[in-house]
């Protein structure tokens, strides 16, 4: 089994249905000008819904499928964009399993049910924590504030509700909605056409006076991954953060490295 998902030895937990109702969030209308925005419009308009996330801290339940592991789990994410991640995972009963701190140049997980600590630099992380996306995009992703890189030259089309962005080469492409100006779908693919990677974001609603994506969808057809995250609450730009990362006792302190 891959040491990375079996940190997380986390009984399934069994959701009976959706969350109690609310009200519906409706979209804006489209903006004036749609659709004859040009890229540099879009992608700048796009960075500016994006840059008013500075922080989050969601209650959320995560669903990965491996082909080592299947299983959901409920997490209490506390992140602030290019500085900390704190991730809590609990179990039946509210229970905390496992506790997990990155921070720009360092990571650390604490298993509470086997007493271990596993510690190691960043470009690590990725084989100890079940990541839904690039660490560098992570947060843009947890948030739904996925930015445009405007040094690409994007080739732009539309429908009646989107803009599509594709690179020259074909092997990243975007969905925007111009309604929030949010990237809505991003797609990677190989040269040959093969998808590496897509990530959805959907069921928009308003948090106070940010639009959040309840769902954020991964999936990693080549690598036999496919991650959700369903956000139950999220606070975006909470005036006090906490990273505080308490551990127990400590049986076993484990340095992860690129010899392992």
């Amino acid at each position: 089994m891959n040491r990375s998902l079996s940190l997380l030895p986390i009984v399934w937990l069994i959701v009976a249905g959706c969350a109690a109702s609310r009200p519906a969030y409706v979209s804006p209308d489209l903006p004036a000008g749609f659709p004859n925005h040009d890229r540099n419009y879009i992608a700048g308009a796009v960075e500016a819904a994006a840059k008013t996330f500075v922080a989050v801290e969601t209650r959320s339940r995560m669903r990965f499928e491996t082909p080592d592991e299947n299983r959901s789990v409920n997490l209490d994410i506390t992140y602030r964009r290019s500085d900390s991640l704190l991730v809590k995972a609990r179990v039946t009963l509210g229970i905390e399993a496992v506790r997990s701190l990155v921070t720009p140049d360092s990571f650390f997980v604490y298993d509470r049910l086997s007493k271990r600590l596993y510690r190691g630099a960043v470009d690590q992380a990725s084989r100890m924590l079940p990541i839904p996306g690039p660490l560098d995009e992570l947060f843009a992703s947890i948030a739904g504030a996925v930015e445009i890189d405007q040094r690409t030259d994007w080739q732009v089309t539309h429908d009646s509700l989107y803009y599509y962005l594709t690179t020259t080469d074909r092997t990243r492409s975007l969905t925007v909605d111009p309604r929030l100006w949010r990237i809505v779908r991003l797609e990677d693919k190989t040269s040959s056409g093969d998808l590496i990677e897509r990530r959805t974001f959907s069921d928009f609603d308003s948090f106070g006076d940010f639009v959040v994506p309840r769902r954020i969808e991964v999936e990693r057809p080549l690598a036999g991954e496919r991650f959700q995250v369903y956000h139950r609450s999220v606070e975006v730009n909470p005036a006090r953060l906490s990273f505080r990362f308490d551990v127990g006792r400590v049986d076993e302190n484990i340095l992860i490295s690129d010899e392992d």
